[in-house]
C-alpha cells in the first residue's frame, strides 16, 4: 500500500477532494468570508465540477445545486465547493429517518471542497447553503449518510479515507442511527458498483444501456446473445474482476432547515440524537478486507 499519511484525530484536519485526489488543510486556518459567495449553480455546472473533482466522477439526481465561488482578482469567480441536494436513491429513506417526504425533505448527496478552500471553509458553506435550502425551495429537513470505511484499489492504493460525517456534527446535526451492514461490489479501480445500476440492467430500466457501458469498463464479459439480463449480472460479477466488501453501514445524519418554527418543529421530530462517533476505521482495519 503507497498511503502512508499518519492518522490524525478529526478535530485537526478538514479533507479536500481536487482532481479526484484526497488531500487535508489544518482546522482553524483563517478563511475570508468576503473573499467568497454562496450561491445557486446550473446542472452542467454542478455535474462538471463533480466529474473533476469528486472520487466517484459522478453527481446524483439533483434538486438543488449549491456552490461556493471565491472571488479572484482580475478573473472569473472560481467555483471551488458544492453542496449538491439530491432526490435519495430510495424515498422510503426520508419518510424512515427524517420522518419527511419528496417535498420537505432531501438527501445531501455531495459536499465537497477543493484543496484550495482554508481549513473550517466547509462549516461556512454548509450554513450559508442551509440558508438558500430556507429561502428559496420548501425543504425543512436534510440526510445525510458518512462512510467510515475507505475504498482501495486492486493494488491496495488508498482511494477515499472513510469519514464519520464531522462537517455534519459541527453543523449540529443528529446522529440518527446507522443504515444496514451490506456487502460491496468494488471494482480494480476501488470503486463500488451501485446496486442500483444492476437493478436498472436486471430489470431493462430506463439508463440500463449506460449501466451496461459502465460495467464493461469495469472489466465485466460483454452480455451473449439472447441472455436473459438478470443472468448476465449474475455472471458478469462472478467471471469479472470485482471483490466483495463488507460494509458495517454508514452513519445517518438529519438536520433542519427553514425558518425558526420549522427548525423546531424539525427538532422535535428528530429528537435529541445518538452520541456522536469516534474516529473512522483506519486503514489496518480495512486492508485484510479488500485485498
Amino acid at each position: 500500500m503507497t498511503e502512508t499519511r499518519p492518522l490524525f484525530s478529526r478535530d485537526q484536519l478538514c479533507q479536500r477532494w481536487t482532481r479526484k485526489r484526497v488531500s487535508f488543510r489544518p482546522a482553524g486556518e483563517p478563511f475570508n468570508t468576503s473573499r467568497h459567495e454562496v450561491v445557486l449553480i446550473g446542472e452542467a455546472e454542478a455535474k462538471a465540477f463533480c466529474g473533476a473533482h469528486h472520487y466517484s466522477g459522478s453527481m446524483p439526481p439533483a434538486r438543488v445545486r449549491v456552490g461556493m465561488m471565491r472571488k479572484m482578482p482580475f478573473q472569473r469567480d472560481e467555483l471551488v465547493g458544492l453542496a449538491l441536494f439530491s432526490v435519495p436513491m430510495q424515498a422510503a429513506s426520508l419518510s424512515k429517518w427524517l420522518k419527511a417526504d419528496m417535498e420537505t425533505g432531501v438527501e445531501c448527496g455531495r459536499f465537497l471542497c477543493t484543496d484550495v478552500v482554508e481549513g473550517n471553509g466547509e462549516s461556512f458553506l454548509i450554513a450559508a447553503a442551509n440558508r438558500i435550502l430556507a429561502r428559496e425551495t420548501r425543504i425543512t429537513s436534510v440526510l445525510a449518510y458518512a462512510d467510515p470505511l475507505p475504498r482501495y484499489d486492486e493494488d491496495a492504493n488508498l482511494i477515499k479515507y472513510g469519514h464519520v460525517g464531522v462537517i455534519y456534527m459541527a453543523s449540529n446535526a443528529r446522529l440518527l442511527g446507522r443504515s444496514k451492514p451490506r456487502t460491496l461490489i468494488i471494482t480494480p479501480s476501488g470503486h463500488v458498483v451501485s446496486e442500483r445500476s444492476l437493478a436498472k440492467i436486471r430489470k431493462q430500466e430506463s439508463g440500463s444501456a449506460y449501466a451496461y457501458r459502465q460495467l464493461l469498463v469495469a472489466g465485466a464479459p460483454e452480455r451473449r446473445f439472447g441472455e436473459d439480463p438478470a443472468d448476465y449480472v449474475t455472471r458478469a460479477l462472478a467471471e469479472g474482476p470485482f471483490r466483495r466488501l463488507p460494509h458495517p453501514g454508514n452513519y445517518v445524519y438529519g438536520w433542519s432547515c427553514g425558518n425558526r418554527l420549522e427548525r423546531r418543529m424539525v427538532n422535535n421530530r428528530l429528537g435529541e440524537g445518538l452520541p456522536y462517533p469516534g474516529r473512522p476505521i483506519p486503514h489496518s482495519e480495512s486492508v485484510t478486507a479488500v485485498t
